[in-house]
């Protein structure tokens, strides 16, 4: 956006990036907001962190479409419905929990020349962002998402469309470097928010069937089967469009940090699992920034560092 907010000077803005730092900002408003001493920034990203979300809500998000959804684009001026193309790993609706939240705390009065979000809005973005997931996920127990997809509505429903869309060259119909980060934004869902099961469960359950499925402890490093070892191809609701796994998934870690993190949806019998997915996370840490990222916030996923940030953004 231009400095004054009157018009839009480029369309390179990435959602998905928008979201992460608005989360990490609110994160760090509520660690210290009860501190005797507030750090310098604190005012700025108190009031930053608000105005952010509305902006995220107002020009990454269409509602106008079909006003009963609130799709996240792909950007300010392009992506959305059908066609237009949509990418699964965009969505977060555990971020938008936490927007919704933050805003509905904070005083009308210190917003200058904008205004919050209404919940319903928000409760229709987060609603909408798991039925795009529902219908890009592979049926059965496979699991997987696509990189990109094209969403329409059809009878009242969200759909899969099956059209051909990819925005950054990668495979459409594989889980690769996009698709695997989806999975760990919906178990920021679960780590934030671990009571409300009936949101995440179902796209995380059959995640750790396929990760049950794969693996032995006994193998040793890497502990998983490589490929259709683990994730077999699967198939999209509705289309007849197969997903499979991006190759050597196990060894890359921007598609196994993202994708061990459904393990915090896990229960006590997973122990085994967890206690190897350390293994992975800590052996042979990736010298290339992508992958070494997603390790990083693997690691902080399953240590319980995540789910102790959501206890600081509930006040607990």
């Amino acid at each position: 956006m231009a400095a004054d907010g009157s018009k839009t000077i480029a369309t390179g803005t990435a959602p998905d990036g928008d979201e992460d730092a608005i989360v990490g900002i609110i994160i760090a408003v509520r660690a210290v907001e009860k501190d005797t001493t507030l750090p310098e920034w604190y005012e700025d990203a108190r009031r930053w962190a608000d105005a952010s979300a509305s902006a995220f809500f107002t020009y990454n998000v269409d509602s106008t479409t079909y006003p009963e959804y609130a799709l996240v684009k792909l950007g300010s001026c392009w992506g959305g419905w059908d066609n237009a193309g949509n990418n699964p790993s965009y969505h977060s609706p555990g971020s938008y929990k936490i927007m919704r939240d933050y805003q509905s705390s904070f005083p009308a009065a210190d917003r200058v020349g904008y205004s919050g979000i209404a919940v319903s809005e928000w409760n229709s973005l987060i609603s909408t962002s798991y039925q795009v997931l529902s219908a890009c996920q592979c049926s059965g127990n496979a699991a997987m998402v696509p990189n990109w997809a094209t969403v329409g509505v059809t009878s009242g429903h969200i759909v899969n469309t099956g059209g051909t869309f990819s925005g950054s060259g990668t495979p459409q119909n594989e889980y690769g470097s996009e698709a695997a980060r989806t999975t760990f934004r919906v178990a920021m869902d679960a780590a934030f928010h671990p009571g409300n099961t009936s949101d995440w469960s179902g796209f995380l359950s059959p995640f750790l069937t396929r990760l049950r499925s794969g693996f032995s402890f006994a193998s040793g490093l890497p502990y998983w089967a490589d490929g259709s070892g683990t994730f077999p191809p699967g198939t999209i609701p509705g289309t007849n469009l197969q997903v499979t796994v991006f190759s050597s998934w196990i060894y890359n870690g921007f598609i196994y940090g993202p994708t061990l993190s459904a393990l915090v949806s896990g229960t006590s019998d997973d122990a085994d699992m967890m206690a190897a997915a350390g293994d992975v996370l800590s052996a042979n840490l990736p010298t290339s920034y992508y992958s070494r990222i997603w390790v990083l916030l693997a690691n902080l996923m399953l240590s319980g560092a995540i789910e102790d940030a959501g206890k600081t953004l509930r006040g607990q």
